[in-house]
C-alpha cells in the first residue's frame, strides 16, 4: 500500500484482506457511556459531511497506522486509528441495513463468514464482530422510530449476554444506538455515497510502520494510556497462550468465552461480584482442590508447604501471577480435561438447582466443607466422563448421599485434613457407579475411619431392602443429624440384636423430628431437657468438670457433636422417644414425664425448676458428682451460682411470704458471684444476726462468719429441719 495515501474506509478492504485491532490495544473508547460529547461531536461531523453538497471538500480524518503483514491475505495490524475505524465499521454497517444494502456489506466486509474488522483484544470482541455481520437481521427494525438498537441486537438469538461484560462489545452497542439517533431520519443513498471511491465524503492516510524500520514496542510505548486489564483477563490470555498448541484449544476457547462465561454470567447476577471475579476463583479454587489430590507429599508435609500458595488459591481477593502457575504446572493438560469436563457438566442440562448451588457456596464460602463438597461432585464427573457410562441421576444421588455423610461427619478445619479427605474421595471415586455395592462388600476402609463402619452397614441394609434408603434419608436429613444416624439404628435393632426393624426405625426418626426442632428446642419451659433428665443423666461432658444441657446449634460438625447429636446416642434419648405417641400431645406428655418422676439428687432439683437452665445462658454446669455450679456464661470466671443454696432460697422466699411473717427469719437474699467466691444465702434472723450458708457436697456452713480458730459458726438450730423439709428431694445430708 501507497505510504500516506488518501483512502476511505470502504477501499482500504481492496488494500487488505483483513483489518484487525490488536491485542495490545485498549478497549474502544468511543462508545463509552461517558465519552458522549466526544461520539456525539464524531457522529455529527459524519453526518455533516455525507450531507454536504457535491464538491465539499472530505472530512479528513488525519492518518492512522499499523503494521501489514506479509501473508498471501496480508492483515492490517492497526496500532493508531482503532476509535475512528471501529465507528466507521459500525457506521457501514447501519446504513447498510437501513437501506436495503445488506448484500454489498456482506460482500465488501466480509470473507467466508465472517468479518474482515475484527478485534483480536478479547475473544469475546473477535465473536461479537464474526456474530454482527453473519447473523440474520431480518428481524430488526431501523426505521424511523424503531426501538433503540442495542436493545434489539442483545435480544437476539445469537447474542451471548456474557458479552456484554466485554467492554468493548458494550461499547459498540452504545455506539449503535447513537449512530441510530444521529442518522435515524436521514437521506437515502448515504451508504453507497460513504463507500464510493470517487466522492469520498470521509477519508484518512495511511502509514505503515514496518516500512519505517519502526516496531509496535515504540506505539506502545507512545500510547500506554488504556485501561489496565482486569486479573482474570490476564488469567485467560496466559492460559489460552499456554493451551494454544494443545488439541481443543478452539473450542476451549470458544467455550471460556461463550456458554462458560454464560453460566458466570448468570451467576454474577445473584451477587454483588463480577463474572469475572466468579471465573477467576473458580479457577484458582479447582487448582487448590486438584493440587491437594495430586501431590504424592504426605498430606501434613504438603499442606504445610503449600500454606502460602493453598491460602493464596483459596482467598476471595483476587490476584493472577502467571509465574506461580507455570511453577506450580497447575493448568496442565490433563487438569484443564478435568476442569473443562466439571464446567461442560454445569453448563449442561444434567446440572440441578443442586449443582449450582454446590459450585456457589464452593466460590463464595470460606469453608473446606464447601469445597470437599464440590470436589465430590468433580470426582463423580471425572469418573463417568472417563467410563463409556451416561450420566446417571440415581447413581449420582447415591454417591452424594453416601460422600456427604463422610463429609459432614468430619471436622474439616485445616488443609492438612482436606487433602486427607480429598485423596480419600479419589480412591473412592471408580466405584461411584455403583457405591452401594461397593460400601456394603468391601472389607477395606478408605479413609473416613469414623463415619466409615455407620455407612457400610446401610449400604448392605439399602442393598437388602431398597425400602431402607428413602428411610436412612429422611434420618440423616435432620439438621442436627446430617448423615449420623446410629443412635437410631441402635434403638431399631430387634430384641435378640439379629437385624434393624425398619418400621421402628422409621417411628424413631419421625418422633426425633418432634423433640429436636427449633421450637422445642428453644421452648421457654424446657421441657425437653427436663424429661430426658426425669429419665436418667443425658448431659454431655465438655472439658474438666464442664458438662452441657446442650444448645440449639447444628450448622458445623463441631456444635451438632458437642451438643444435641450425642445425646440421640445414648439410650436415655430411646427410652424418652419410646414414651411419646402423637405429635400434638407431645409437650403434654413430657410435661406428664416431669411431673411422674423422681430422678433424686441433682436431677430433682433441675427437672421441678427450668429456671435453673434458663440461668445458664451457654448451657453449661460445673458438675461434680452431686455437687452443681450454674454457669452464667462458659465457666467460674462469670458469675455463677451452687444449684442446692440457689434452689433453697427460692424455697425459704416461698416459705416466709407464705408464712407471713411466722418463719423464724425476716429475710433471704441470694448472692450469685464470681471466681474464688462462695455463691451463698444471706439468710436474715434478726437485726443483730445474719448467715451466709453456703453448700458444698451436702454439707450446708456459714461462708463469712467464723470462729477464733477460722472454723464456721454454727448454723441457727432451726436450719437442719428446714432443709430437710425442703430439700428431702435433693438427697443431701443437712450438717451443722
Amino acid at each position: 500500500m501507497q505510504q500516506g495515501k488518501v483512502i476511505t474506509f470502504a477501499s482500504l478492504f481492496s488494500e487488505v484482506s483483513n483489518v484487525e485491532i490488536p491485542i495490545i490495544q485498549r478497549d474502544y473508547a468511543q462508545g463509552r457511556e461517558d465519552a458522549w460529547e466526544i461520539r456525539d461531536q464524531f457522529l455529527l461531523s459524519l453526518s455533516q459531511a455525507l450531507t454536504a453538497p457535491v464538491g465539499t471538500l472530505p472530512l479528513d480524518l488525519d492518518f492512522i497506522y499499523g503494521n501489514l503483514s506479509t501473508e498471501e491475505r496480508p492483515t492490517l495490524s492497526v496500532l493508531d486509528g482503532q476509535q475512528r475505524l471501529t465507528t466507521l465499521f459500525l457506521l457501514h454497517w447501519y446504513l447498510a441495513n437501513k437501506e436495503g444494502k445488506y448484500a454489498d456489506f456482506i460482500e465488501r466486509f466480509t470473507h467466508l463468514g465472517k468479518s474482515r474488522f475484527t478485534y483480536q483484544t478479547r475473544t469475546a470482541a473477535t465473536e461479537f464482530f464474526h456474530a454482527l455481520v453473519r447473523a440474520d437481521n431480518s428481524g430488526l427494525q431501523f426505521a424511523e422510530n424503531a426501538p433503540d438498537l442495542r436493545e434489539q441486537i442483545t435480544d437476539s438469538r445469537w447474542f451471548y449476554h456474557s458479552w456484554l461484560q466485554d467492554p468493548t462489545v458494550s461499547a459498540c452497542l452504545t455506539m449503535l444506538n447513537a449512530i441510530q439517533s444521529c442518522f435515524d431520519d436521514a437521506p437515502s443513498g448515504l451508504y453507497f455515497k460513504l463507500c464510493s471511491s470517487d466522492s469520498q465524503p470521509v477519508v484518512f492516510q495511511y502509514l505503515n510502520l514496518s516500512s519505517f524500520g519502526l516496531s509496535d514496542d515504540l506505539y506502545i510505548k507512545m500510547n500506554s494510556r488504556g485501561k489496565a486489564l482486569t486479573d482474570f483477563e490476564n488469567f485467560k490470555a496466559w492460559l489460552s497462550g499456554r493451551m494454544s498448541q494443545q488439541p481443543g484449544a478452539v473450542t476451549f476457547g470458544e467455550k471460556i468465552d461463550q456458554a462458560w462465561t454464560d453460566m458466570f454470567w448468570n451467576l454474577s447476577k445473584k451477587r454483588a461480584e463480577s463474572f469475572d471475579t466468579l471465573f477467576l476463583r473458580f479457577f484458582k479454587r479447582m487448582a487448590f482442590l486438584l493440587e491437594c489430590g495430586q501431590s504424592s507429599e504426605p498430606a501434613y508435609l504438603l499442606a504445610n508447604l503449600n500454606a502460602t500458595w493453598f491460602s493464596a488459591l483459596r482467598s476471595i481477593r483476587e490476584g493472577f501471577s502467571s509465574s506461580e502457575f507455570e511453577a506450580k504446572d497447575t493448568f496442565n493438560p490433563s487438569n484443564i480435561e478435568i476442569i473443562s469436563s466439571v464446567l461442560d457438566f454445569l453448563c449442561s442440562q444434567h446440572a440441578t438447582r443442586e449443582h449450582r448451588s454446590l459450585l456457589m457456596e464452593f466460590l463464595t464460602g470460606s469453608d473446606l466443607l464447601g469445597a470437599c463438597r464440590f470436589y465430590a461432585l468433580c470426582a463423580f464427573i471425572t469418573y463417568k466422563k472417563s467410563s463409556s457410562h451416561a450420566y446417571f441421576a440415581e447413581q449420582h444421588a447415591q454417591w452424594s448421599r453416601v460422600t456427604d455423610n463422610f463429609l459432614y461427619t468430619m471436622r474439616i478445619d485445616s488443609n492438612q485434613v482436606a487433602v486427607g479427605v480429598i485423596r480419600s474421595l479419589d480412591e473412592l471415586a471408580p466405584y461411584a457407579g455403583n457405591i452401594y455395592s461397593y460400601m456394603s462388600t468391601v472389607d477395606v476402609r478408605l479413609g473416613f475411619n469414623e463415619q466409615w463402619d455407620e455407612e457400610a452397614l446401610k449400604a448392605k441394609l439399602i442393598t437388602l431392602d431398597i425400602e431402607w434408603e428413602p428411610a436412612l434419608i429422611r434420618a440423616e436429613s435432620h439438621p442436627h443429624l446430617k448423615g449420623r444416624v446410629r443412635g437410631l439404628l441402635e434403638g431399631a435393632k430387634n430384641a435378640d440384636n439379629s437385624g434393624y426393624d425398619l418400621t421402628r426405625f422409621i417411628s424413631l426418626t419421625e418422633k426425633t423430628y418432634w423433640v429436636l426442632n427449633e421450637q422445642v428446642l428453644h421452648n421457654y419451659e424446657h421441657l425437653l431437657e427436663r424429661a430426658l433428665l426425669s429419665l436418667g443423666d443425658y448431659l454431655i461432658w465438655q472439658k474438666g468438670q464442664r458438662y452441657t444441657f446442650c444448645l440449639p446449634l447444628h450448622q458445623s460438625w463441631r456444635e451438632r457433636n458437642e451438643n444435641w447429636l450425642r445425646v440421640t446416642e445414648k439410650n436415655v434419648f430411646i427410652e424418652l422417644l419410646d414414651k411419646l405417641n402423637k405429635k400434638e400431645n407431645m409437650s403434654n406428655t413430657l410435661r406428664e414425664i416431669i411431673q411422674e418422676s423422681n430422678p433424686g439428687g441433682w436431677r430433682e432439683l433441675v427437672v421441678k425448676d427450668p429456671e435453673t437452665i434458663r440461668y445458664c445462658s451457654e448451657k453449661i454446669i460445673d458438675k461434680l458428682d452431686n455437687q452443681v455450679y450454674l454457669l452464667s456464661k462458659t465457666n467460674l470466671r462469670g458469675y455463677f451460682r451452687e444449684l442446692h443454696s440457689w434452689v433453697l432460697s427460692k424455697r425459704l422466699l416461698a416459705l416466709l411470704r407464705r408464712e407471713d411473717g411466722n418463719a423464724p427469719f425476716t429475710a433471704v437474699t441470694y448472692h450469685s458471684v464470681y471466681g474464688d467466691e462462695w455463691p451463698c444465702i444471706e439468710l436474715t434472723v434478726s437485726e443483730e444476726e445474719t448467715f451466709f450458708i453456703a453448700h458444698e457436697n451436702g454439707v450446708w456452713f456459714d461462708c463469712h462468719n467464723v470462729d477464733e480458730e477460722g472454723e464456721p459458726l454454727p448454723l441457727p438450730s432451726f436450719f437442719k429441719s428446714l432443709v430437710d423439709t425442703l430439700m428431702h428431694d435433693a438427697d443431701t445430708v443437712s450438717k451443722t
